[in-house]
């Protein structure tokens, strides 16, 4: 219906067909020259190469969008400079924690060793007999940590003394 009635306007103000195709044309161009931001490159070659030929941008905007993206991208590459240096000084701090906690850990395995060694030593000294024999006083007050002990060897080891003056202390 519409192809009718422009082609009955067409014939009523004694217009020709190739008029018609040369107006067609020029709206054509006009809507592709005031839309060509818009418009797919392949338009203009195939339905207006000469347009396509002859056709200007202002590379204004692209320069500032591409001068914006070049700043945001140093500035995420200054970021990413900055974090791998945290990440590698915060990698060694890690290694040296691991390495200490290790250390620690070896540690603690030797105080246990030890604290158990200790403890059988007070068993076997225990299991021998009596643990005290006659205390010598001072004044009626035990001196637990002097050599006085009787029941002590010549040289007693600190950790026989400790134990001996603690035991005293948890039958008073």
């Amino acid at each position: 219906m519409f192809v009718h009635r422009v082609n009955d306007a067409l014939r009523s103000a004694n217009v020709s067909r190739e008029t018609f195709d040369a107006w067609q044309l020029e709206i054509r161009r006009g809507f592709a020259m005031s839309n060509s931001l818009a418009l797919p490159i392949e338009v203009f070659g195939k339905e207006f190469p000469d347009v396509a030929d002859n056709f200007y941008v202002d590379a204004r905007a692209f320069i500032d969008h591409y001068n914006q993206l070049a700043a945001c991208y140093v500035a995420l590459h200054g970021a990413s400079v900055v974090q791998g240096k945290e990440i590698r000084a915060n990698a060694r701090k890690i290694a040296a924690l691991e390495s200490e906690l290790k250390a620690s850990n070896e540690n603690g395995k030797r105080m246990l060793e030890l604290v158990e060694s200790i403890a059988d030593r007070i068993a076997v000294d225990y299991q021998n007999g009596p643990f005290q024999k006659n205390q010598k006083t001072d004044n009626g007050v035990v001196l637990p940590f002097s050599r006085s002990h009787e029941h002590l060897k010549n040289n007693p080891r600190l950790t026989d003394m400790f134990v001996c003056y603690f035991d005293q202390e948890a039958k008073q």
